[in-house]
């Protein structure tokens, strides 16, 4: 029988282990674990050890993206991906506008917190993050330029991969997405 387990308290510290794991199993807030592990009480102990685990929790994340808790407490992006992603094989002309003013919005965010000083911590990261959105851009113009009929469009896999921002220093420079 599965114990579910409660909110950890204020007073209850979370091991560097717990803490990225209710940031990466869950909606990126921290105040639950979809696997019943532990996690935070309140958003306010959240933001705190989001704080702290900035930097594995980017570091397990797939390049493209950014952590769903980058999203709540940092303010960042990929909206504009999502455009292209959703919008590929979109019937008619591709929404070209749609998907530069989405990354306009996510390079924006990326902007605003460039500037503040959780991003040092991951700052070749936000590096990484900065060529991706190029590349979306790049793509987003690429399918525009294709023909209406969505039958002579090929599928961008390219901007969804298996490699984590952690993982591509593993990488040889030719092997890089």
């Amino acid at each position: 029988m599965l114990k579910r387990v409660a909110a950890i308290t204020e007073q209850t510290a979370l091991s560097e282990a717990e803490m990225v794991s209710a940031f990466r199993w869950s909606d990126g807030s921290g105040l639950h674990h979809d696997l019943g592990a532990p996690h935070f009480a309140t958003l306010a102990a959240a933001a705190r050890a989001w704080e702290q685990v900035r930097r594995p929790v980017w570091a397990q994340t797939y390049r493209f993206t950014v952590p769903r808790a980058a999203a709540i407490f940092d303010g960042l992006t990929t909206a504009g991906r999502d455009v292209v992603l959703w919008t590929w094989q979109h019937v008619g002309p591709f929404p070209l506008k749609r998907a530069l003013k989405a990354l306009a919005e996510d390079r924006r965010r990326l902007a605003a917190f460039a500037d503040t000083r959780g991003a040092a911590a991951i700052a070749d990261y936000l590096d990484l993050l900065r060529a991706d959105l190029t590349r979306v851009e790049q793509t987003a113009r690429e399918v525009a330029a294709r023909p209406a009929d969505p039958l002579d469009r090929p599928y961008p896999a390219h901007l969804s991969t298996s490699v984590t921002y952690g993982g591509v220093q593993a990488l040889r420079p030719t092997d890089r997405p």
